[in-house]
This record gives C-alpha cells, structure tokens and sequence, in this order.
C-alpha cells in the first residue's frame, strides 16, 4: 500500500469560463521526522509509525472500518504520530494474504499488534490506546471485554453490538469476528432494496 503522506491540490476559480486565480498547496499527513516500518503477520498487517526519541511515548493503535485494507487507519495513524503518539495502523481484512470480507476476524489479532507495541524500547507500555473507526470501533469495544492493557479507547460511530460479517455486499450468515476460534454471538441483518425504490423505478421503464 503506497504512503502517500503527502497529497497535493490545485484550486481554480474561474466566471463564465474565464480563469480568476488559481493555487496548488500540500496536505501533509505526515512530519519529516516520523519514521515508518511495515508488520507482516498471518492474520493482520500494520504499519508503525514513530520519531526517534531517547524519551519512551504513549502509542495508539489505529482500526479503519469495513472498507477494509490499511489506507483510512495510517491516514489516521500518520496524523497522530505528528502530534507525540508512536501509532500503529491495522488493516484485518482485505490486502494481500488476508480474508477479503469482514468475516469471522480474530480478537487475537489486536492482542498480537498490542503485545508487539509494548515491547518497543521507545514505548510506554502503560500509555497505549486505541482509536476504532466505524466497524473498527466495533472491533475495539469486543477486543476490550476480553483483554487488558488498553488505558484509553477512542471510538468513532460504534455499534452497540456485535453484528453480522459481510461477504462482498452480502451478508455472510456468520459474525463479525471470532475468540479462541469460536464464533462471538452476533445480531444479523437483511440486506435488501426497498420495495418502494423498487417499484418506483418499474414505473419509469413502462
């Protein structure tokens, strides 16, 4: 998955055709000083990201939602890290030698990326956090019933529940996720077009 730390736009404004002014600038994403490596797991991939410190740093592990793969999670992760964070982005479903649905994802694959995180030399290991976006956020709120060592979860749009996985756009008929290889008991849902959209759509073909 490329970086792109940082991204570039052009502005142009223009009346009844003409050219008024223009500009370019960059967003950056992330400082100079942050360094970054890849992780590599069977189940789980990440990207970490950090300044070279003598001084050891609170960490936040970074969960994007059911889009899957990695690029929203070290959007996030990048933006944190310039602000004193070593953070650490996830991607559980949806990159290469992973599931390619949210399907029965493993609790233990955050267990894992937080037992890596506290034995980094420039890590706090008291101070590591989790920020869960969306389904991520639904991933962080199950992981933290059952596991310890977390000291501060940021959750943006949970569910209050565990909810069935997806398979493409389909529901998969099983959950989300898994602990100690079972299946986590799960509300599942119908995916389906409403009827009236339906209907009123036959109408204009007739």
């Amino acid at each position: 998955m490329p970086l792109n730390d940082v991204v570039s736009y052009k502005i142009s404004v223009l009346s009844d055709g003409k050219l008024l002014a223009k500009t370019t600038f960059n967003r950056f994403y992330k400082n100079y000083n942050i360094n970054y490596y890849d992780i590599l797991r069977d189940s789980w991939q990440g990207r970490l990201f950090y300044e070279e410190d003598k001084n050891k740093k609170p960490a936040i592990i970074v969960l994007s939602g059911s889009d899957g793969g990695i690029e929203k999670a070290q959007n996030i992760a990048m933006m944190l890290s310039n602000h004193g964070f070593v953070t650490l982005a996830i991607s559980y479903f949806g990159m290469n030698n992973q599931k390619s649905s949210l399907d029965r994802i493993p609790l233990e694959n955050i267990e894992e990326a937080l037992k890596y995180i506290q034995k980094l030399t420039f890590v706090d290991s008291a101070k590591i956090g989790i920020y869960g976006r969306s389904k991520g956020a639904e991933y962080s709120l199950m992981f933290l019933t059952k596991y310890d060592g977390i000291k501060c979860a940021v959750l943006n749009s949970p569910s209050d529940r565990v909810y069935e996985g997806l398979k493409g756009k389909r529901n998969s008929k099983h959950s989300s996720w898994t602990y100690g290889g079972k299946e986590i008991s799960y509300k599942p849902f119908k995916i389906t077009m409403s009827l009236t959209l339906a209907k009123s759509r036959n109408r204009k073909h007739l």
